[in-house]
């Protein structure tokens, strides 16, 4: 059976993509979701998933769009946040706020990523994982699984030279 299906609610986003507002067909019990509730909007069936024991959402004003952007797992996308490009979530991920993620990776468990978080060309695989606040992330890949990982206030990361946190190397 359908997670969600597609209404005929729609708007255009600045780039020119039509995103459309879900409208869930069953319970998500997860994420306190109930048959009928309105959710965000998704540019594709596609971009989040619809299998039967995926707790996925998108929720409020949130936005998924892209072609090859995938939700899945229990990811919950909400406020006014936008995942876009080529993303894919996967795992226990909270994305909410004002964030706004392109051709994102995230994987793992206990992933929260909220406030005015800006992530672009960035991989986080592991568990335990916050950033939080202002916080701009360009073109950083973690090269092993983190755990119990904080970036939060008014950082600022960017560029391709290996670092180590907390024992954890990451490509910055």
């Amino acid at each position: 059976m359908d997670k969600f299906r597609l209404s005929d609610k729609a708007k255009e986003m600045p780039c020119g993509t039509i995103v459309y507002r879900i409208e869930a067909l069953r319970d998500i019990p997860y994420w306190d979701v109930n048959k009928g509730d309105i959710g965000g909007f998704v540019e594709w069936e596609q971009n989040l998933s619809q299998r039967e024991n995926d707790y996925s959402w998108v929720g409020k004003d949130a936005v998924v769009m892209g072609r090859r952007t995938r939700i899945e797992g229990a990811t919950k996308v909400t406020d006014d946040a936008i995942v876009q490009g080529d993303s894919h979530l996967s795992g226990s991920i909270q994305v909410s706020g004002d964030a706004d993620l392109m051709d994102v990776v995230l994987k793992g468990f206990q992933i929260l990523i909220y406030g005015k978080v800006k992530l672009y060309e960035v991989k986080l695989l592991g568990d335990g994982i916050t950033v939080s606040g202002k916080v701009k992330m360009y073109n950083v890949h973690t090269s092993s699984k983190l755990t119990n990982f904080r970036i939060t206030v008014n950082a600022s990361i960017e560029g391709n030279i290996p670092l180590w946190l907390n024992g954890n190397k990451i490509f910055i």
